[in-house]
């Protein structure tokens, strides 16, 4: 009977313990689950929260270049524009030099063999039809005594005294050339005339180097007027733009202060487009508030809207870095599109 007892007491105790081991068990599988859960969801919030500095940063950092590359893209033209002048009169300069070279050989090899008069024809017709800056350039020959000796594009004029003759502005510019090349044998003047590239101008500044040549009681000279040296290194900074490339698809894009479109896409516009009106899907006016944030910003500034990809039929949001170069009345910018941030940062989040 006693063991039957002692069975049964032992029996019950496995079961008690059995019992306790159970919710042991359980509440420590319970807890390792709560405390792994708790654990995954500490993580997630911290990943979420890294995921937003990720985004803030990879946004500052694409802002950042964007800025750098538009304010490199503005130093470069600002240096173009600074070398306008320099430019024109070493041009003119070395085409003088090359002239008088030419006029001098040609007096030397023919000096006590022909006549003065007709060495000065060898001359003149020797240089007539030369015709440099795309066609622009000639030289010109005056006498010190103010006779036209050479003008290609007025031959009426050849022979003509034009010791009176006043530019727009009322200088007496062949006054002012012989006393010139009288004073110190060669230097620069300069005058105001139409420009003939420019359809009704009014007058522009042209500048003139000349140089006496002795034997003939002559000067030597030809022109160039500013605007077109300037137009040209416009060219040569948008084509040095064109080629930058940075990130993906990022490129520098260039409108004037009115909205002509200088270059689009990356891509030099070669025929007049004026953009002025043009608009987003949600009606905003782009190149104006481009416009508008650029001139209030003299350092830059940014601002979003929508853009249709170069061939593409959607406009996708962009955020834009324009900034002004007063000199040529450019607004300079570069943008990138804000589904390639989030595509970024979305990688980065896989990873």
């Amino acid at each position: 009977m006693k063991e039957r007892k002692d069975f049964h007491n032992t029996m019950k105790t496995r079961k008690i313990n059995h019992v306790v081991l159970t919710w042991m068990l359980i509440v420590s599988f319970s807890s390792c689950a709560l405390l792994t859960l708790f654990t995954i969801q500490v993580q997630y919030r911290n990943f979420q929260h890294e995921s937003q500095i990720a985004r803030e940063r990879f946004i500052a950092g694409q802002k950042k270049s964007m800025r750098q590359q538009v304010n490199e893209a503005v130093r470069y033209a600002s240096f173009n524009n600074q070398q306008t002048k320099d430019r024109l009169q070493t041009e003119i300069r070395s085409r003088v030099y090359e002239a008088w070279s030419v006029a001098s050989h040609i007096y030397q090899a023919n000096s006590g063999v022909l006549s003065n008069k007709e060495i000065a024809e060898r001359i003149k017709e020797a240089l007539r039809p030369i015709r440099f800056n795309n066609g622009r350039g000639y030289y010109f020959i005056v006498s010190l005594d103010g006779i036209e000796e050479l003008y290609p594009t007025r031959p009426e004029f050849e022979g003509m005294n034009l010791i009176d003759l006043r530019d727009i502005s009322g200088k007496y510019v062949i006054q002012d050339e012989i006393m010139m090349v009288k004073n110190h044998t060669e230097g620069f003047v300069t005058g105001y005339w139409p420009n003939p590239v420019i359809p009704d101008d009014k007058g522009s500044l042209q500048y003139s180097f000349v140089k006496i040549f002795k034997p003939m009681n002559w000067l030597i000279g030809t022109g160039e007027f500013l605007h077109n040296v300037e137009q040209e290194l416009k060219t040569e900074t948008l084509e040095w733009l064109s080629k930058i490339r940075y990130g993906e698809g990022s490129y520098i894009f260039v409108d004037t202060y009115k909205g002509d479109a200088m270059l689009m896409n990356g891509k030099i516009v070669k025929e007049p487009t004026n953009i002025w009106t043009l608009e987003d899907p949600n009606g905003i006016k782009i190149i104006q508030e481009q416009a508008k944030t650029a001139k209030s910003n003299p350092e830059g500034g940014f601002l979003e809207y929508l853009w249709r990809p170069e061939n593409g039929d959607v406009s996708f949001p962009v955020i834009s870095f324009v900034k002004t170069f007063p000199e040529w009345e450019w607004v300079v910018g570069s943008s990138i599109y804000i589904a390639d941030i989030e595509k970024a940062i979305v990688e980065q989040q896989e990873r």
